[in-house]
């Protein structure tokens, strides 16, 4: 066991670590052919004296449900505490086994001297003269006699009594005990189903007394209302009873396999707003439906022609109760909805027949994941014969009532109930993410403590809401959403439109300026709406990391994309935590089923994802009973915490004194340049830039050494260097083309056939003259070069400039020319560039607005893609001043710049600042200024910036360590929860004095490089090149996807390599080695994330080796695709990008 799953381990249980592995392996051999009872008894017994239960409170209980998961493979057993055979409320003992049935985890809430604390007394009042009291309550006479429709049985005496005009269904009772002040009295429990309205009640009334001692609506209300703001409650509707609707009669034989057709909004279509009404033909999926949806008997030849099958019975319940669209022999559900339209009647069959859809679909889905029949799931029939039937969801389309829905959950084996609403014209029954939401309340409530147990989810810090909005999210998530996206609840019942806020208190999102809420605002949230909210966007967060890492996949039933893992993860850990959790429940629930169903593969990544949010590593939750208790925090696990756990240094294999190798680094995916300015090959200071691939966990190969095609002396080559879309860029800022040292930069492709990078095109300025230095800095984003030229004078002498080339496909032209809007004389506009997405920023180290030299840097938009970038924000350090260099590096990510300043803080200690992206705007403010606390004059920190995502790394090239006088170091620092915070401190192991380690730095992901070129290894300044690597081998994740291989197939040695990848639609390069067979014949497929074949090629090989170009098709989206490569024994998937 790691140390994660170890301490984790710990927090769960302190006392289990008592029982070592022995233990458990004989407790194992002995539970061996024992029955469910039996062993759930034998863990306690084994157990008990941990918890200081003594013989007699384990003496009695119930078994109120178990199951083994489809999915894991986990023995799931819940207990209820019981004394002299009647049950003891909320008094619960859950077991956890792995499949080899050794104790994964377990939940004891067992009253301890249970006997001691017993109020003596028999149930002097009589189940009549109890129902009659609840009734009373709830404002109602008997109508009618309260007769015995189950007779008593048992200890405690659960019986049926009739209706009696005070409940619409029959009224099922039995004694408990109660906890009252200190002591458990008799009590009984009893369910009225309400006359008005749409509550089921559940009471507790004194077996001595009468008294009313609790009462409960079961029926859990999402009103649009409630935003999470203000207390949770129910409202009666006012609307008169409606009768229990009776089933309908249309049924019998179908057409001889008959296509089953839907009219409806389709998943993932969250709504009318984000899709149109569509004809989809048998969408039953046959593994867990397997007679489709319309069966009501298990024959195949029999079928309901109505909205009523085995899962649900969707039927409406406003002003025509009881109706239910019928399909026909044909099955044809196919009706007409105008979204326009605010009259129910108009659209009265669409909607029931979308409503049916949906319970399907969900019930269908969930089923992949565990959410079965032997789990507890809602069918009439149970066709492998496990759980208990009779439980299809009763579905009440158009609801009396209005802004609402709700959903009633029963223990297994009776009906649950789901209401749909209407509200100010928009009908509840279209808005696909609030039906999933009711239906989540469902799953949760019968997977949290087993299916005989619903009345789990009552304690302030609870998350049903939040797994139910979660359900409804994943299930509409749509290939091209993004992370930062904002997705509103109920945006359709609210009669909003696409973009519509919803009714959370803020949208769902990855991006904090959009959702900026962490564990610490839980106390601000009322429960259980705004609580649940909260959970739901951390579950949000961690869905999104999974699809990150796995990619998305369409396939919501068998995919294997991170949509689909955490579909697997969130529904496996609603059956791990115990009864009432709070949030470290929860994610240490999910933590546990990561072990359970993927070997903990995934457990950083869950990690990151609550940590983001405030339930780091030292969270606590405090009593699940109060969310005003806990406490959040922002750390990791060790194992998660990225530290440079392996780190490698690289030296040219050809170094010599003087070259400067590592004066500039790059990194992205598996692919490393490394410029050595002053290599003498092609003469003296000429240049010189290696490359290096990754292979294995930190090891980088040497691949190519990369010197100008028309190299000169003096040309420093190799100054600057970038990466980007199968090109790399180099500058080269001393050639002499326009004149002496005007510069120039060079292109270089990939070569999928040659394995190695082949020059492609030679720029220059196309005004270019002498003394330019164009080529001091470069940068590459998508079909973008970015060049600097510090001594360009169109705005004064060494004003600065910087280029924008843009790939045509062909070529790279020239596309604009940048100059600073105020730029001056001195101001070396161009000295540091980079670029993402649709913004550059350009560093003018030497321009005077805070003083001499005390720098800027400038932002620069391109509003879409065939037009020029605009300058939109000049950013200045809000505590600048002179000889600051602010701008001697620049760095910038979707969002967020950082700019260094390495002569800043007293003399040459220096600063980073970093600038976020307002949220709609081109306006960047500072958000913080980073400096380490060792920070010291002379470091010249901020002399080197990298930043990808959420993590920045900041170079002090003159740092001054253990390795030594200016050896230099490098400082790790990532975002969290609004905050900057430096996590790590690079340094060389085998630094040395005036290394000027970190000079360079580059960050990718789990990779940093750093440059240090004043080492000495091949002599004087040599230079040397580093490289870190963040976490296990389990948590990279290169810029390129690794290949996918199809389960069925995993036993093959050959591999298939795609490049470039992310591509521009263009063509693909295909190598694939390690072909069994010389001579066979291979199929290639592109296929969409629809399953839909958009191109296919086949061809015939006699070599084990192959290397191939492949046009791809002109018109082909943006997205993700799959490759699918095929011999007649083998095939090999890979996810391709189009961008």
């Amino acid at each position: 066991m790691n140390s994660i799953l170890f301490q984790r381990s710990i927090r769960w249980q302190t006392s289990r670590f008592l029982l070592s592995l022995i233990a458990l392996l004989l407790i194992h051999a002995q539970l061996a052919g024992q029955s469910a009872e039996a062993i759930a008894r034998e863990w306690m017994v084994r157990t008990a004296p941990q918890y200081q239960l003594s013989s007699d409170d384990i003496k009695s209980f119930f078994l109120t449900s178990e199951h083994i998961s489809s999915s894991s493979g986990a023995h799931h057993l819940y207990c209820r505490q019981a004394h002299e055979g009647i049950e003891v409320n909320a008094a619960d003992w859950s077991f956890h086994l792995d499949a080899a049935g050794a104790l994964l985890v377990d939940h004891q809430q067992f009253v301890r001297n249970l006997g001691s604390k017993i109020r003596p007394g028999t149930a002097s009042l009589g189940a009549r003269s109890a129902v009659k009291n609840a009734a009373t309550d709830l404002g109602y006479a008997l109508s009618a006699p309260l007769e015995e429709v189950e007779a008593p049985r048992g200890n405690n005496q659960e019986q049926i009594l009739s209706a009696g005009g005070v409940s619409l269904k029959d009224i099922p009772l039995r004694l408990v005990y109660h906890l009252l002040a200190d002591q458990y009295v008799l009590a009984w429990d009893i369910l009225l189903y309400e006359i008005q309205g749409t509550a089921v009640w559940s009471y507790r009334i004194d077996a001595g007394d009468g008294r009313v001692l609790a009462r409960e609506n079961l029926v859990i209300e999402c009103a649009p209302t409630d935003l999470g703001h203000h207390p949770h409650t129910h409202h009666d509707s006012g609307h008169p009873p409606h009768p229990p609707p009776t089933i309908p009669a249309a049924f019998g034989t179908a057409l001889a396999s008959p296509t089953h057709t839907y009219r409806v909004y389709p998943m993932p279509i969250e709504n009318p707003n984000h899709g149109v009404l569509t004809t989809v033909c048998d969408p039953a999926n046959l593994a867990a439906s397997p007679f489709r949806w319309h069966d009501l008997d298990g024959d195949p030849a029999s079928e309901s022609f109505t909205t009523f099958g085995n899962n649900v019975y969707a039927f409406e319940n406003g002003n025509n109760v009881g109706f239910s669209p019928i399909g026909g022999t044909s099955l044809n559900f196919e009706f007409p909805h105008d979204p326009s339209s605010t009259n129910p009647d108009d659209y009265e069959a669409a909607a029931v027949t979308n409503l049916f859809y949906w319970n399907n679909i969900v019930h269908d889905v969930l089923h992949h994941y565990g959410f079965d029949e032997t789990s507890g799931n809602f069918q009439n029939l149970n066709y492998t014969g496990t759980g208990l039937g009779n439980d299809f969801v009763l579905a009440h389309a158009q609801a009396p009532g209005s802004c609402n829905a709700n959903f009633f959950t029963p223990v297994d084996g009776t009906n649950p109930i789901m209401n749909m609403f209407n509200c100010g014209g928009r009908d509840g029954d279209f808005d696909n993410l609030v039906i999933v939401h009711e239906y989540g309340h469902g799953i949760s409530l019968r997977l949290v403590g087993g299916a005989g147990n619903t009345s789990v989810l009552n304690n302030s810090e609870q998350m049903g809401e939040g797994w139910s909005d979660w359900y409804g999210l994943v299930l509409s998530i749509q290939a091209g959403h993004l992370p930062t996206d904002a997705r509103g609840a109920g945006t359709w019942l609210l009669g909003e439109g696409p973009d519509g806020e919803g009714i959370r208190p803020h949208p769902y999102s990855t991006d904090k300026t959009i959702n900026p809420d962490t564990y610490g605002n839980l106390p601000g949230l009322i429960a259980p709406h705004g609580v649940g909210y909260l959970w739901a966007q951390m579950l949000w967060e961690m869905t999104w990391g999974l699809i990150d890492e796995h990619g998305y996949d369409a396939d919501f039933y068998t995919g294997v994309g991170g949509n689909n893992i955490a579909l697997a993860l969130v529904t496996e850990a609603l059956k791990l935590p115990p009864p009432s959790p709070g949030f470290v429940d929860g994610r240490d629930a999910i933590l546990l089923a990561d072990e359970l169903l993927y070997g903990g593969a995934n457990q950083c990544i869950i990690w990151r994802a609550f940590a983001k949010r405030g339930l780091g590593w030292s969270a606590d939750q405090g009593s699940p009973f109060s969310k005003s208790d806990g406490t959040e925090a922002f750390d990791l696990p060790e194992d998660c915490d990225c530290p440079p756990l392996h780190q490698v240094k690289r030296i040219a294999n050809d170094d010599q004194a003087a070259d400067y190798y590592g004066y500039d680094v790059e990194v992205q995916g598996n692919v490393a340049l490394v410029g050595a300015y002053a290599e003498d090959t092609e003469g003296s200071n000429a240049g010189a830039v290696y490359v290096y691939t990754r292979t294995g966990t930190n090891n980088w190969d040497q691949v190519q050494k990369i010197v100008a095609p028309d190299a000169n002396a003096g040309d420093q080559f190799g100054r600057s260097v970038a990466i980007g879309r199968g090109f790399i860029l180099i500058g080269a800022p001393y050639d002499d083309d326009d004149g002496t040292n005007s510069g120039s930069a060079y292109l270089y492709r990939y070569d999928y056939l040659a394995s190695s990078y082949l020059f492609f095109q030679k720029i220059t300025a196309w005004d270019g003259a002498a003394y330019d230095y164009f080529g001091t800095s470069v940068a590459l984003y998508n079909r973008m070069a970015l060049v600097g030229a510090t001594g360009d004078d169109d705005n004064g002498s060494s004003s600065g400039s910087a280029y924008l080339y843009r790939y045509s496909g062909t070529s790279w032209g020239n596309f604009q020319k940048l100059l600073a809007s105020d730029g001056a004389t001195g101001d070396r506009f161009g000295v540091s560039v980079d670029i993402f997405n649709a913004n550059l920023v350009v560093g003018a180290s030497w321009d005077d607005d805070l003083g001499g030299s005390s720098g800027s840097a400038y932002v620069y938009h391109q509003p879409s893609t065939p037009f020029a970038f605009s300058q939109v924000a000049k950013l200045l350090a809000s505590d600048g001043g002179s000889l600051d260099y602010f701008g001697h590096s620049v760095a910038i990510g979707l969002d967020k710049i950082i700019v260094g300043a390495f002569q800043r803080e007293s003399v040459n200690g220096g600063k980073a600042y970093a600038f976020h992206q307002q949220e709609g705007t081109n306006n960047w403010p500072e958000q913080q200024i980073l400096v380490p606390d060792d920070n010291a004059p002379g470091d010249y920190l901020g002399w080197s910036v990298a930043l990808r995502g959420d993590r920045a790394v900041i170079g002090a090239r003159l740092d001054d360590n253990a390795n030594g006088s200016n050896a230099g170091s490098a400082y790790v620092y990532d975002y969290y929860a609004g905050y900057w915070c430096m996590t790590h401190r690079l340094l060389a192991d085998d630094g040395a004095v005036g290394d000027g380690f970190a000079y360079s730095v580059a960050l990718d992901q789990h990779y940093v490089a750093v440059g240090a070129p004043f080492n000495d290894d091949g002599g004087s300044s040599s230079g040397s090149a580093y490289f870190f690597t963040c976490g296990p081998e389990s948590s990279f994740r290169s810029a390129e996807p690794e290949p996918v291989t199809d389960r069925a197939t995993t036993d093959h040695n050959w591999t298939v390599e795609l490049f470039p990848n992310p591509n521009s639609g263009e063509s693909i390069h295909l190598r694939i080695n390690g072909l069994e067979e010389a001579s066979q014949t291979l199929r290639l497929r592109l296929v969409d994330l629809t399953g839909r074949t958009i191109f296919e090629d086949q061809w015939w090989t006699d070599g084990r080796e192959i290397a191939r170009r492949i046009e791809l098709p002109r018109d082909l989206s943006k997205g993700f695709y799959l490759v699918t490569i095929e011999t007649e024994r083998k095939q090999l998937i890979e996810k391709l990008v189009i961008e």
